[in-house]
């Protein structure tokens, strides 16, 4: 509320009030009773309630786990009760990191598997041979190469023609090139080898998408297949979620965002459960209020080791009272009109004098509303007794009568 319109509707109750107490032409009686009054005590600010807002705690990590191929649903894992009965993984199960959660038919991938590695096999024993080749054309061409150049020497003497030369020099080069190709040969299987295991590992990536795993601890919040239904690339089987840590969100006014920060550690109680203490630390603050709502998400993260705590669950947030500079709280009934222009406001405040009770009027300075109280700035202090109920019947000097004090 802001202050000009608060400050207007507070004059207004309290002048309505007070002209209830007038007499009807006007004039004051001369001698006039005690007035019987209500009385409380100025609040402490520090003893001030705090505010409460309602959070709804939320799963500290969703994940949404899809399978990235299509086909029918083969097996869902199954939960075995202390019974003995087993029955399909559903919402609520708890899952471990990596755990197995569904498989879609893999039949056409394990046979394509099979064959692909018959092909390495095969491509691995045609390289046995190809080696057992190129080492006997290596031998070949070494022996061939040791002719030609004993050829050479003995034609440098004049023992071999050189026609007989020429011979060993062909059959050398004849040998060397049969090794070449030997080789290339042992590469080609070599790099048929590489391709068939290549081959392997892709049908191996594939068979191994056929099957759903957890990717983290936690719970199952859904389940979305059923054995033996046709499903494609992409469909979501199960939604899985991590609970310890956990999210509390809740929003705030933008008056209150400077009594919340990042870091501060806040507590709440749980609806159903009042006696349970829930504490966290504020991890985020939103930048930008809601558009409809003009509120700002506050997000606090909640340890949950137990699991005691559930998505859905309503928690109480408690916040430190927004008083601006006050130093003690007064109930709203309490302010009657000030002084003078009748643009301030006051309390009364109870002495006693010879054995009577008077109610002298005090000015106070008023900070922001708490509730159905409000905080004061000035003019009383805290421990302080003041008329609650049947202020606005008092003119200052009133002798009074206390019929309840409350606290």
């Amino acid at each position: 509320m802001k202050p000009t319109g608060m400050r207007m509707m507070l004059l207004a109750a309290a002048a309505s009030l007070a002209g209830l107490s007038g007499c009807a032409d006007g004039e004051r009686p001369v001698v006039k009773r005690p007035v019987p009054v209500t009385v409380g005590i100025v609040s402490d600010h520090e003893r001030a309630v705090s505010l409460r807002y309602s959070g709804t705690i939320e799963p500290g990590v969703v994940v949404p786990v899809a399978f990235r191929t299509g086909g029918y649903v083969k097996r869902i894992a199954e939960i075995v009760e202390p019974a003995g009965f087993a029955r399909l993984l559903q919402t609520g199960d708890r899952v471990a990191s990596g755990a197995f959660l569904a498989q879609v038919e893999d039949r056409e991938y394990r046979s394509r598997m099979s064959q692909a590695q018959a092909g390495v096999l095969e491509a691995q024993s045609g390289l046995i041979a190809v080696q057992a080749q190129a080492s006997a054309a290596a031998n070949t061409a070494r022996q061939a190469q040791d002719d030609y150049l004993r050829a050479e020497r003995l034609f440098a003497n004049d023992t071999i023609t050189r026609v007989d030369r020429d011979t060993a020099r062909t059959r050398s080069r004849n040998a060397d090139e049969a090794l070449a190709a030997a080789r290339a040969s042992v590469e080609a299987v070599r790099a048929k080898i590489q391709a068939a295991q290549a081959m392997v590992r892709e049908i191996e990536s594939v068979t191994s998408d056929t099957s759903l795993r957890s990717p983290l601890e936690g719970f199952v919040l859904s389940r979305n297949i059923e054995s033996g239904a046709l499903i494609g690339p992409g469909t979501v089987g199960f939604v899985v979620a991590q609970i310890d840590p956990l999210k509390l969100r809740f929003s705030i006014p933008d008056r209150l965002l400077d009594k919340v920060s990042v870091g501060m550690e806040l507590e709440g109680t749980l609806d159903f459960r009042p006696e349970y203490r829930v504490r966290g630390n504020v991890t985020k603050i939103a930048m930008s209020a809601d558009q409809k709502t003009r509120l700002f998400d506050v997000e606090v993260t909640i340890p949950n080791p137990e699991a005691v705590l559930k998505p859905g669950m309503i928690v109480q947030v408690g916040l430190p009272p927004d008083m601006g500079k006050g130093i003690g709280l007064i109930p709203l009934e309490a302010i009657v009109p000030g002084p003078g222009d009748g643009e301030s406001f006051a309390v009364f405040q109870l002495t006693a004098s010879e054995g009577r009770t008077i109610a002298h009027r005090r000015e106070v300075k008023l900070g922001r509303p708490v509730g159905n109280r409000i905080s004061v700035e000035s003019g009383v202090l805290p421990g302080e007794k003041i008329v609650i109920s049947g202020a606005a019947f008092l003119e200052d000097g009133d002798q009074v009568h206390v019929v309840e004090e409350s606290r």
